[in-house]
């Protein structure tokens, strides 16, 4: 019989990241999507940015649904389901030539990808130690993408354009799915502490908006850095290998937390990646080069990243039903549906220096957030009145 001690073994921890890394796939490969669509269909920026908001439209409508179905469906079913909406969609949006139809596959992928996004931040959740194993979960979704970003410009996109590149993201989509067996049915089991201000705790929901706002802006840069590379006319083929150093990048920022845990603390780290964010998006500004395009990409990401491995455990800590952190999905979700289309309104009007400052905006807020969540929970703890409940010990297993 399926119990909640399985949620702690390794084969689940496998099989959330491959969850994970299947619903931000699209995301990490986002900047040739939006390229190759907007190569098709000849758009300019804030017609691109659709493109994007038509993804995050649908991720976000079904990671706002996780609060009903995370607890109550088989989990299972729940990333069979997902894992098949992320291939359908993009094989629909490949075999159609209309741009409307193109957006309306990416849509249903977009839904794909927050299901399965949104039980693999559940499942992680869950598990003991959730700063270092979302930090861990972290590596293999920049993995997939870089090796894709390497792979589809070069050998793909240059061959068969727009429908090859939604053809080979399908067919990663099904080699995920064979983890599928190693998800457990459920997760564990919660209790729930009674306090004065009742079940949930509010900082649960600062430190959710506290994600938003630091993914969101960054990620809206994201979404149009291979725009940004034609401006200085560089090679598709080089933007490519650097947007998979990027990726590269994003692995190390998890790994650092990780292995940094919360040895410092929670709020020197977000502090720290945070400003080398600005400091990127300063040296972004001005004239594109290679070695500037480069170094940022080098550096970026992975400061990124490492940020957000510990807003997600700090969200996870504020969590007292076990419910809401899976909108943590959402956060990710709705930041993106936002900042695309707004930065590339903004770069359309204004430049994209404006952009950055928009995104740098939005990062200095979210950590701000996050940092004062922290010092709450720390001081609830301190004064012995917390609030975050702890997740159930695993029962042992009599045979």
């Amino acid at each position: 019989m399926e119990t909640s001690e399985k949620i702690d073994r390794k084969s689940s921890l496998v099989s959330a990241c491959a969850m994970g890394a299947a619903g931000v796939m699209l995301f990490g490969i986002l900047p040739l999507l939006l390229g190759a669509v907007a190569d098709r269909f000849q758009l300019n920026e804030e017609q691109a940015g659709s493109v994007a908001m038509a993804y995050f439209g649908g991720y976000f409508i079904a990671t706002l649904t996780s609060i009903v179905w995370i607890r109550r469906l088989n989990w299972k079913l729940v990333a069979f389901v997902g894992l098949l909406l992320i291939a359908g969609g993009m094989l629909f949006s490949a075999l159609n030539t209309s741009y409307g139809m193109v957006l309306g596959g990416i849509v249903v992928a977009g839904i794909g990808g927050g299901v399965a996004y949104a039980l693999s931040a559940g499942m992680v959740s869950d598990m003991h130690d959730p700063d270092r194993k979302f930090a861990i979960k972290l590596i293999p979704e920049q993995v997939v993408p870089a090796i894709l970003l390497i792979v589809l410009p070069a050998y793909v996109i240059t061959l068969w354009g727009l429908s090859g590149m939604l053809f080979c993201v399908a067919g990663v989509t099904l080699v995920l799915a064979l983890f599928i067996l190693w998800v457990p049915a459920k997760g564990r089991s919660h209790v729930v502490v009674e306090t004065s201000r009742g079940k949930t705790s509010p900082l649960v929901f600062v430190s959710l908006v506290a994600l938003l706002f630091y993914f969101g802006g960054i990620a809206g840069v994201w979404a149009f850095l291979e725009r940004i590379a034609n401006e200085g006319n560089m090679d598709p083929t080089l933007v490519g290998n650097l947007l998979a150093l990027a990726l590269v990048s994003t692995i190390i920022g998890p790994v650092v937390a990780a292995i940094l845990g919360d040895r410092i603390g929670r709020i020197l780290p977000q502090i720290i990646g945070t400003l080398i964010v600005l400091f990127c998006f300063v040296f972004l500004a001005g004239e594109i080069t290679a070695m500037k395009y480069g170094i940022v990409m080098a550096l970026l990401p992975g400061a990124w990243y490492f940020v957000i491995a510990y807003q997600m455990g700090v969200i996870a800590d504020a969590d007292t039903t076990g419910r809401y952190a899976a909108l943590m999905a959402s956060a990710l979700g709705l930041g993106a549906f936002f900042g695309g289309p707004i930065v590339g309104t903004v770069a359309g009007s204004s430049g994209f220096t404006a952009a950055y400052i928009f995104a740098g905006a939005t990062a200095v807020i979210g950590a701000a957030a996050s940092c004062w969540v922290v010092h709450c929970l720390k001081k609830q703890t301190l004064s012995g009145q917390g609030e975050v409940a702890q997740p159930e010990e695993p029962a042992t297993m009599s045979s």
